[in-house]
């Protein structure tokens, strides 16, 4: 068990939690393992900010967690509360983020991050990139997407999105045409643009070189919006 205003740990191997204890931290805690695992998962972790170093890096936070600078190979972040990011601070990691806010929002949207693919189960999910970006498995009620490089999916996973999707890619390309992505809305600025639904859906405002959508059911457009 941990219970501190702040926690600094450097390690020359894997960082990891013994069972069942929990890290309380009110405020920030910063993690450098270099290229092994940082593990701190247990569920009733509290963090104020985590800022982590690691080759496969895991949080648990049972409330609210901020994150600080993140350098890793692969990302899982699982929080009962928001999960937002220190201002200026960036995310860079080189394979697969993972973040599961349940009913919360998830706010990735600082200028520098760097994602390969990105899942997120969320309330209003927001994501930025300074590069491409591959999303991952999305389920939310609302999704911001806005990116450097071509936005597009990782194969066979699934958008689903009860609100209004965003996506912005400057003149880059924008492909989220998995089969079983569910939008409700979509607004898009990018080069080529190409959309999938399994159900009905509703074009929002679209500015692109090229445009290509497919649904299962009907496609219309939100009134007084512009392709």
């Amino acid at each position: 068990n941990i219970k501190a205003t702040a926690l600094n740990m450097k390690a020359g191997g894997a960082v990891t939690q013994v069972a069942e204890k929990a890290i309380e931290v009110t405020g920030t805690t910063t993690v450098d393992a270099g290229t092994n695992a940082v593990t701190l998962a247990n569920a009733n972790n509290d963090f104020g900010s985590v800022g982590v170093t690691a080759g496969a890096a895991s949080i648990v936070d049972k409330n609210a967690v901020a994150l600080d600078n993140i350098k890793a190979t692969s990302l899982n972040v699982k929080a009962a509360g928001a999960v937002t990011q220190v201002a200026d601070k960036a995310i860079e990691v080189s394979g697969t983020t993972t973040v599961d806010a349940g009913q919360n929002d998830v706010t990735l949207a600082n200028a520098n991050n760097d994602f390969n693919s990105i899942a997120i189960t969320a309330k209003s999910a927001s994501i930025a990139d300074k590069n491409a970006v591959a999303l991952d498995n999305i389920k939310a009620t609302s999704l911001n997407v806005k990116a450097a490089g071509a936005v597009t999916q990782v194969a066979e996973k699934v958008i689903e999105v009860t609100g209004t999707t965003t996506v912005d890619a400057g003149t880059n390309a924008v492909s989220l045409a998995n089969a079983g992505n569910d939008f409700n809305t979509v607004i898009m600025t990018a080069g080529a643009a190409s959309i999938a639904d399994k159900n009905a859906v509703a074009l929002d405002n679209i500015k692109a070189a090229s445009l290509n959508v497919k649904a299962g059911g009907a496609v219309t457009q939100v009134a007084e919006k512009a392709i």
